[in-house]
């Protein structure tokens, strides 16, 4: 049993350094934009991540930018289109 759970710990510890070093890459490539964001979201909402409890710094603070922004951008488009019915009448 002890065994297992080392070996387990071990295979955490490599999954969560494997994270860490894909969210530098791709932050280091394309910066804080969508790409990481997508990355980011994955991590949070699919596969083990509450087993694993991945902790990256950046990634509460740009995803909420990111949901605040994708927000404000449906609202700017329902306003607009909500505008334009008005000066079609």
């Amino acid at each position: 049993m002890i065994e297992e759970e080392t070996v387990f710990q071990k295979e955490k510890e490599a999954v969560i350094c494997f994270l860490e070093q894909m969210t530098d890459f791709i932050s280091g490539a394309f910066g804080e934009d969508v790409e990481l964001t997508d990355w980011l979201h994955g991590i949070q909402n699919h596969g083990d991540y509450s087993i694993l409890a991945f902790q990256c710094p950046e990634m509460g603070r740009l995803l909420n930018q990111k949901e605040q922004e994708e927000r404000l951008r449906k609202e700017i488009r329902e306003m607009e289109e909500l505008y334009e019915a008005v000066d079609r009448k």
